[in-house]
């Protein structure tokens, strides 16, 4: 009986171990990064989009839809700007959700410092993080890289969204300009 506890708590310390040493190699990729540039496909229940996207460390989002014209989205200074195929433009504050925690790396940091717990399925790396006043946002990490390839979270309407990012550039040297014309 002695042994089966034993290598119970061993197997726990080493599984433990692993875990400390994913999140600090998702941490170390996550502090080299200050602007990323991606495809993406994203779903929202049967819908299906895809588009260019680049996110600017600290709060800035830019993405452009291919099916739909004219579609972008902008995030900057905590607002949501969303143009829609006949460019009329709704914003949106977002003060309190996911989608601008993603724009936030340090605030992305600090929650992966206190992560305990992840599950890797398929090559890719979840890490869930729990909001006192919005839905649980996921994070996907690439097993390998250990780099961001994707998030799962609610959408304003409750509906879930799930977002694969593609085609990942870091630090890309290119001058960007965050605005919807």
């Amino acid at each position: 009986m002695s042994k089966i506890i034993t290598i119970f708590f061993f197997f726990i310390l080493i599984t433990n171990k692993i875990l400390g040493s994913e999140i600090k190699k998702i941490i170390n990729e996550f502090e080299k990064i200050n602007k990323i540039n991606f495809n993406f496909v994203q779903s929202i229940n049967d819908l299906t989009e895809t588009g260019l996207c680049i996110i600017e460390f600290e709060g800035k989002l830019l993405c452009e839809y291919n099916e739909i014209k004219n579609k972008k989205i902008l995030i900057e200074n905590s607002v949501l700007y969303l143009m829609n195929e006949d460019k009329t433009i709704t914003n949106y504050n977002i003060s309190n959700s996911s989608i601008l925690f993603l724009t936030q790396k340090t605030s992305i940091l600090q929650r992966l410092n206190k992560i305990k717990d992840v599950q890797t399925v398929n090559n890719i790396i979840n890490i869930k993080l729990d909001f006192e006043y919005q839905e649980p946002l996921i994070l996907y990490f690439n097993s390998e890289s250990f780099l961001i390839s994707g998030w799962q979270m609610r959408n304003f309407d409750g509906s879930q969204v799930i977002f694969d990012i593609k085609n990942l550039e870091i630090n890309k040297k290119n001058q960007t300009v965050f605005s919807l014309n």
